[in-house]
């Protein structure tokens, strides 16, 4: 382990600076006649050649003469000094190598060191492994993919400040090139949870990086984050709304608050009393961060925040602070600690919780040690170990447990534990330790499943066993990729065998869940035990946001098991009464969509029709959007709720309303991304389609126009034709996923012609038949379409009931009743 990867990011230890004379010595090697001669000048040369590639010079054997120092390498494979690096820790041992290797011309010597460098970044440690993939990250773009790689990287980006390995040049080097940036950070920010969580900490840790080189005069490396990929995919993992990702963003934009670009404001604009709760956690955690480099302005200002008018209304920023908190407890331990132990005191359950997060980062010492003791009095002055609620006191027993000191917790090693002893083996052994270590936890994980099964949900004990076991897996398995990553270590390839075990976990994991809460919620009173229910519904978020994200392929059960899920959550979404379980069940339907496209199960234009059939408010479409990570689905999801708004019944009849929804209409049909796929452009011109028809109907100002006695054809077989394209998407998607499709030859069509029929007969004088037909008509199109798309076209349909036969005489002809727009639009 390198000196370096034992400090601080803002303090750097005095070296002596290495001797360039015996760097030279490399090329000089050969010249010599004598075997201890040749020793020396090699270990004086390797030493000298690691020491400056510890200290990120580039390039640090640019000069030298390539033949010299292949004729000396032909020397040392001679002698077997390549052999002799014993007095090198291996990270810089395998530097020192890659340094030689890549001043050598292509040949058997280049190859040979490049074999041994290849077996030390898949077998080494951590900080082997950190040192090697960083400059092969400014290298070759091909050295750093596949499976292996990229979960030891993650590994290492999670492996806690105390182990000593950092890496944070390898973090920047990944983010700083853009072909690097879109793999490792731009792709995955939109991906599963795992995904999406690697890259928010690769931003930490780049971060960590820029604020050390900013400290040492170089801000040159701040025009990294202003990059627009990178830019984009911050912002994005930022607003995350799961905080296990959005709290390493928050993290880095209060390490890099003192620097010249703009973060400082961005996190003084978050406490404007006006944003929401989720804003302000942002800015608190970002200010927590932001001691690391400025400790007395940011404590001062801390600690005012517990005491302000924002804590009073959401006691969730103390917690939020102690999300931030790690990065600036590594450099500020003093002021650190003394915000934890604030935060503590005025902060429940989550605090605690933040607590002994923050804990497990190793920060040194006895770090949180008396804010933890405080922490477990707390939890028995407020009676929360008896707690009525099942829920509640299994956490507040669990967490009583965590806060012991080792020696004096009465259960045994919780999963978490064993995972951590298993990284660590990668951080101190190396990659096959680490393997056997992970694989020895399956076992353990399958014990708590068992466990989680065996425990019956109608008594307060199988209840609270349950909520740990479900509590243990969640930190092991579904909040953290990091066992599939140590699986990983023993995988040839991308070979998906060392991780297939953990299909199955999923399996039997979430079809627990499904069993658990498939039911709806009839009223707000049935909801016993909420802290229970609550957790078993974030748990089920999290393994539909992390299921299958270890695999390279593609499985039949991870497709079935998606579908289910799916169907189970739009079912409980479409009949739950209002309850404080609806935002979490809301999120995890909107995660269970996403997966169904990130692993193209279902197309955009399923998933929409699916979700419209089942949520049928404004707060619904709202959540769902705050909730996906497809910025497509987003966008849809907004574009919809915007429609249902305007849609709303008490405004059916109003003129306003008709050109409201209308333009909703226009604006969902160009919320759909163009030139998608088949199917979904499919849509798009089903619904431009819908739009177009129902523009012109709601435009007619008589029966005679609305019949096409102007020339244009009948307006509502216009609309019909758009309808029996919208139902065929619709019934196509039903199919695909998994769901009845119900009659294949629906009767909205049948029932619009007959409205045709009906206008006609009005005319005539007739206006019976038209009135008769118009109730049947929109009662099909609500049976057959989303019903807000339904109640669009209902609108139209009962407007024909008070038009004239004849247009007024004079007035011109219209195609639209929406004003054109001005001129200089």
């Amino acid at each position: 382990m390198s000196d370096a990867a034992e400090q601080p990011f803002l303090l750097s230890r005095p070296r002596a600076r290495p001797s360039r004379e015996h760097v030279d010595g490399l090329a000089r090697l050969h010249l010599s006649r004598d075997a201890e001669d040749r020793r020396a000048l090699w270990r004086q040369s390797m030493a000298n050649l690691a020491a400056e590639a510890a200290e990120q010079k580039p390039v640090p054997l640019e000069g030298l003469d390539p033949d010299e120092v292949l004729a000396s390498v032909r020397a040392a494979i001679a002698n077997g000094l390549l052999d002799d690096l014993d007095f090198l820790t291996p990270a810089h041992s395998a530097a020192a190598l890659y340094e030689v290797a890549s001043v050598l011309p292509m040949g058997e010597e280049r190859r040979e060191l490049g074999r041994r460098v290849a077996r030390m970044l898949h077998t080494g440690d951590a900080a082997t492994f950190v040192t090697l993939a960083t400059r092969l990250a400014m290298g070759s773009r091909r050295a750093l993919s596949g499976s292996a790689v990229r979960a030891r990287v993650a590994l290492a980006l999670d492996l806690p400040i105390g182990s000593g390995t950092r890496a944070d040049a390898l973090a920047l080097a990944l983010i700083s090139r853009r072909e690097l940036a879109d793999e490792w950070l731009s792709v995955p920010s939109t991906g599963s949870l795992p995904q999406r969580r690697l890259a928010a900490r690769l931003l930490e840790r780049a971060a960590r990086e820029a604020a050390r080189r900013c400290s040492q005069g170089d801000d040159s490396v701040l025009g990294v984050f202003a990059n627009g990929g990178v830019r984009r995919a911050w912002q994005r993992l930022l607003e995350d709304r799961e905080p296990l990702v959005w709290r390493h963003v928050a993290t880095a934009r209060g390490l890099l608050s003192e620097d010249e670009i703009g973060f400082a404001d961005e996190i003084n604009a978050g406490f404007d009393p006006d944003l929401s709760p989720t804003e302000w956690r942002r800015a608190a955690a970002s200010l927590a961060a932001s001691i690391a480099v400025n400790p007395g302005q940011a404590l001062t200002r801390a600690m005012k925040l517990l005491e302000g008018p924002i804590f009073e209304q959401d006691r969730g920023v103390a917690a939020a602070m102690l999300l931030g908190l790690p990065r600036a407890a590594e450099v500020e331990p003093e002021a650190a600690e003394e915000l934890c132990t604030a935060i503590v005191r005025a902060g429940g359950l989550d605090a605690t919780e933040g607590l002994i997060s923050l804990r497990q980062e190793r920060v040194g010492g006895d770090f949180g040690a008396w804010a933890g003791q405080m922490a477990r009095a707390r939890l028995r002055e407020d009676g929360l170990l008896d707690a009525k609620d099942d829920g509640l006191a299994a956490l507040a027993t669990a967490l009583d447990q965590d806060l012991r000191p080792p020696e004096e917790r009465e259960w045994a090693p919780t999963l978490r534990t064993h995972l951590e002893e298993a990284l660590m083996a990668f951080a101190d052994e190396g990659a096959r330790a680490a393997f056997t270590k992970a694989h020895a936890v399956l076992d353990r994980v399958d014990a708590t499943l068992r466990k989680l099964e065996a425990s019956p949900q109608t008594t307060p004990v199988g209840r609270r066993e349950a909520f740990v076991a479900l509590r243990e897996l969640d930190e092991a398995l579904l909040a953290t990729s990091t066992l599939a990553d140590l699986l990983t270590l023993g995988s040839r390839g991308d070979d998906d065998a060392a991780t297939a075990p953990l299909n199955g976990y999923f399996s039997r994991l979430t079809e627990w869940l499904l069993v658990q809460e498939r039911l709806p919620v009839e009223d707000e009173s049935s909801v016993e035990h909420p802290s229970l229910r609550r957790h078993r519904l974030r748990t089920l978020l999290h393994a539909v946001d992390a299921d299958g994200s270890w695999s390279q392929g593609k499985s039949s059960d991870l497709a079935r098991r998606r579908l289910h899920v799916v169907r189970t959550l739009l079912a409980r979404v479409r009949d739950d009464a209002p309850s404080t379980l609806a935002r979490v069940l809301r999120a995890a339907a909107a995660r269970a969509c996403d997966a169904l496209l990130r692993e193209e199960i279902g197309e955009l234009s399923d998933v929409f029709l699916a979700v419209v059939r089942h949520v049928g408010d404004v707060d619904g479409f709202v959540t769902m959007a705050e909730a996906s990570m497809v910025p497509e689905m987003e966008a849809i999801f907004r574009a919809y709720a915007n429609l249902v708004r305007v849609t709303a019944d008490d405004v059916r009849s109003t003129k306003s309303r008709s050109r409201a929804s209308v333009d909703a209409l226009r604006k969902l049909t160009r919320a759909f991304p163009a030139a998608s796929s088949p199917r979904v452009d499919a849509l798009h011109a089903a619904l431009l389609a819908f739009g177009r028809a129902v523009e012109r109907m709601k435009a007619a100002r008589s029966l005679g126009e609305l019949a096409g006695e102007d020339g244009g054809g009948s307006r509502i077989s216009d609309l019909e034709k758009s309808v029996r394209l919208l139902m065929r998407l619709v019934i196509g998607a039903k199919r695909r996923l998994g769901d009845d499709p119900g009659d294949a030859h629906p009767g909205s069509g049948a029932a619009l012609k007959i409205v045709d029929i009906g206008v006609e007969r009005a005319l005539r004088g007739d206006a019976v038949a038209l009135r008769e037909s118009m109730g049947p008509a929109v009662d099909a199109l609500h049976e057959d379409l989303p019903y807000h798309l339904a109640e669009v076209a209902a609108g139209a349909l009962v407007r024909a009931l008070r038009l004239p036969r004849e247009a007024p005489a004079g007035a011109p002809p219209r195609g639209s009743f929406i004003p054109a727009p001005p001129k200089d639009s």
